[in-house]
């Protein structure tokens, strides 16, 4: 009886996220940037899945993402005689509760039911073991307070490996491992002793009871190398930081669930020296292993240690995960669609793209390529071959690169998913221009991939994750061929939906759209690519509607009344809500979240009996025809007129109350996608190479606003009229002044906005008599301070 409570303190490891206890983790380098396109599980082997470079994750993928086996779990299959998923359940899943009434012959729930009673017996020992780890497993976690913290944030009333007691544990352990005659049991008491010592930061007698109770069993399966990563964390815990990297390179190279955490403890580690490791080397894996983290750790030129791997073994998994990184690098450069520079001179602008500065690299990678293709030792030759044949597409040489895309023999389902991309990119790409004749092939031969929804519940990560991937980049490169020959509107709306263009409307952009709506006959991809511009606001049967709305307000930006009506005027006009008459006044006081009866005052406007209260943008447009033809007179009402209609352009400018109005925005909350650029853009579609990229802008006509508050300011004699016009003027000279040097903000003790060399302020002092003045003085604090400091 006291032999069995004894046994009852067997550990079993559980490989969890706990293992990085011994890393310091930060930043990746590796990690977050990379458009990655060439699927890179074509290595075949999911141990060296982490070193491959990745898109979202500090490693390439997770544990779960890539199915790689537990190999803890894989020995207690063996060991139990058990299937993966029992093994797994009864050492992951199942309670202490559990495997206690397995061993008090208890009932249990189906998912124990390979647990036969023969079973029971046959194991008593090992889930005796189970049941004990269970009791301990909750406590193992490194607590953080102190001086010498791990780095994770625990409360203090948290269960951690303090609160058990040590001398008990280890007591228990030590007893445990002596009366067991199983050596894989035994093993598991050592491995648990030396992490228990280790969290609690005995740090010498963890190594001391790897010797004993680990290293002396001479036996090494997976759970040896499992102790030995605890050992070298105890090592890295006393400061012996060459002895930790040595071990943990053992881990490393002879553990395939520990190989992340393994190599982040030595990445981050002092005087992590990698060329020890060759030195130390005693068989050819571990060489390549060592040649493998070389390259990881100059990952952006792994080519010299492919070179020396396959020199000796030429089939070698390393050589094609540095071959993979190498390709991730080349593609996080030529493929990555916001890295061209407008001072970069590209004369080819179609996909895929070699800079300058990347064509030494890329040459000594697709050379290393070829080679391995023809050498007479390698036998996967598929390999090579499909990745020959993808730098041969990134460099535009598509006659070679189908010549290799057609030796592969492989067709299981990752090669087939990569021939048949890759095929069609070439296609696409090698084609003079996207014709009719060539659109029909395309959607013909590779419907599936323009239809085929990637948002399925499919369970298959890689061909939804990856055929993601590849689709969105087939997009990419057919709207980079439609824009280079100037088929504007299918390059955008491979992109965009039509909505987007409110982002900067443009009048040659909606002529291309118009077109394209309107053209008959289309074929199976034109009726794809219409198909992608629809939204809930904008459906098929509304388009030439919207199109004359956009165009219209584009019209009333730009001062042109007459077109604007002329628009608005054609057929199904779609309009917006009311705008009101109080869009030609003036703000008394700076504050767009204020309602406007707070903000806007309105003078003049009982003068011109058209002005209605409510007007839509038709509406809007006969007004200002109006106006506009009362103020080529030369009276007092022709100076109230061009007042009106400057305050209107000003009050649609980026700083205006109304500046929502001409914006497809709701209201003039800061800081929406309408008003997040005011710089000056060029001309996308001759600097362009796609409208990826598509800019967010819309012209600011405070010039034109200028125009006409000057013309008022000419024509007016009226005092009170010259003092609003004025100060009208100082706005627009303010935003000009913002555009030229960037936004400002007002402090009483500087100079940071316009006030002290503000010309129609000076102006404005003039007019010191009339009511208006002493209103704005009161209401306006850059006029207050500018009177009482610089009068």
């Amino acid at each position: 009886m006291k032999k069995i409570l004894l046994l009852l303190i067997l550990a079993i490891v559980f490989t969890t996220n706990k293992l990085w206890a011994c890393a310091d983790v930060g930043y990746d380098e590796d990690g977050y940037e990379y458009y990655g396109l060439f699927m890179q599980e074509i290595v075949d082997d999911p141990q060296y899945y982490p070193f491959l470079l990745s898109l979202n994750y500090a490693y390439y993928a997770s544990k779960e993402d890539y199915k790689l086996k537990n190999e803890n779990i894989e020995e207690w299959q063996q060991y139990l005689g058990l299937s993966y998923d029992d093994a797994y359940y009864l050492v992951f899943k199942a309670s202490k509760e559990d495997v206690d009434n397995l061993l008090a012959g208890k009932s249990v729930g189906d998912s124990l039911g390979f647990a036969t009673s023969s079973f029971t017996s046959k194991y008593k020992q090992a889930l005796l073991y189970l049941s004990y780890a269970k009791y301990l497993e909750p406590y193992m976690m490194i607590t953080s307070s102190g001086s010498d913290s791990w780095g994770y944030y625990r409360p203090e009333d948290a269960v951690s490996v303090d609160k058990l007691n040590y001398s008990k544990v280890i007591s228990v352990l030590e007893r445990s491992w002596n009366a067991e005659s199983d050596k894989e049991l035994k093993l598991r008491y050592g491995y648990q002793l030396v992490r228990f010592a280790h969290y609690n930061r005995k740090y010498d007698e963890a190594i001391r009871y790897f010797d004993k109770y680990v290293e002396a069993l001479n036996y090494k399966p997976a759970m040896y190398y499992h102790a030995l990563s605890q050992k070298a964390g105890a090592e890295k815990g006393l400061g012996d930081v060459m002895k930790a990297n040595s071990d943990f390179f053992q881990v490393f190279v002879h553990s395939k669930n520990l190989k992340e955490s393994a190599l982040t403890s030595i990445k981050f580690g002092d005087n992590a020296d990698f060329n020890n490791f060759l030195l130390n080397a005693k068989t050819q894996k571990e060489k390549n292993d060592a040649y493998l983290l070389l390259g990881f750790i100059a990952f952006n030129n792994p080519l010299n240690e492919i070179e020396k791997i396959v020199a000796i073994t030429p089939d070698a998994v390393q050589a094609k995960v540095l071959m993979m990184r190498a390709i991730k690098f080349l593609e996080n450069d030529i493929l990555w669609r916001w890295n061209y520079s407008d001072k970069e001179v590209i004369n080819d602008k179609r996909y895929p793209i070699i800079k300058n500065e990347t064509r030494k690299f890329f040459d000594n990678t697709l050379n290393l390529a070829i080679k391995m293709t023809e050498s007479s030792t390698v036998k996967d030759k598929d390999y090579w071959e499909i990745t020959t044949a993808y730098l041969l597409f990134l460099d535009k040489r598509f006659t070679e690169a189908k010549k290799y895309l057609n030796l592969v023999k492989k067709s299981d389902d990752i090669y087939s998913w990569h021939k048949r991309y890759l095929a069609m990119y070439i296609d696409i790409c090698e084609a003079p221009e996207i014709t009719s004749q060539v659109e029909t092939y395309l959607f013909e031969t590779y419907n599936d991939v323009f239809t085929k929804s990637t948002d399925s519940d499919n369970d298959n990560f890689y061909e939804e994750f990856f055929g993601y991937k590849s689709k969105s980049f087939i997009i990419d490169v057919l709207a980079n061929r439609y824009f280079l020959q100037k088929d504007y509107a299918k390059s955008f709306f491979l992109s965009h939906r039509i909505t987007d263009l409110e982002y900067y409307p443009q009048l040659d952009m909606l002529k291309y759209v118009e077109d394209f709506y309107h053209k008959t006959n289309k074929n199976g991809l034109e009726k794809y690519i219409e198909g992608r511009m629809y939204t809930d606001k904008v459906k098929p049967d509304n388009v030439q509607n919207y199109i004359y709305y956009l165009r219209g307000i584009v019209y009333l930006t730009k001062g042109d009344y007459n077109k604007a009506l002329e628009t608005f005027n054609s057929k199904g006009y779609q309009t917006r809500d009311q705008i009101p008459s109080k869009i030609f006044g003036y703000n008394k006081i700076e504050c767009f979240e204020c309602s406007e009866r707070q903000v806007v005052a309105s003078d003049y406007l009982t003068d011109f009996s058209f002005i209605k209260k409510q007007m839509d943008e038709k509406e809007l447009a006969e007004t200002l025809l109006q106006l506009q033809k009362v103020g080529q007179k030369s009276d007092e009402q022709a100076a109230e007129a061009n007042y009106l209609i400057g305050n209107f352009v000003y009050n649609t400018t980026t700083t205006g109350y109304y500046r929502h109005v001409l914006r497809f925005d709701n209201d003039n909350s800061f800081c929406t996608k309408y008003y997040l650029s005011n710089e000056k853009v060029k001309d996308i579609f001759t600097t362009g190479i796609s409208f990826y990229n598509y800019p967010m802008h819309y012209d600011n006509p405070v010039s034109l606003s200028q125009q006409y508050l000057q013309k008022a300011l000419n024509t007016s004699t009226n005092n009170e009229l010259k003092a609003r016009i004025v100060f009208a003027l100082s706005k627009c000279e303010q935003e000009m002044y913002d555009e030229g040097t960037g936004p400002k903000y007002w402090y009483n003790d500087s100079d940071n906005i316009l006030i002290k060399d503000r010309k129609y302020f000076k102006e404005l002092v003039k007019y010191q008599n009339t009511y208006f003045y002493k209103d704005v003085v009161t209401n306006c604090k850059y006029f207050e301070y500018y009177v009482s400091h610089y009068k």
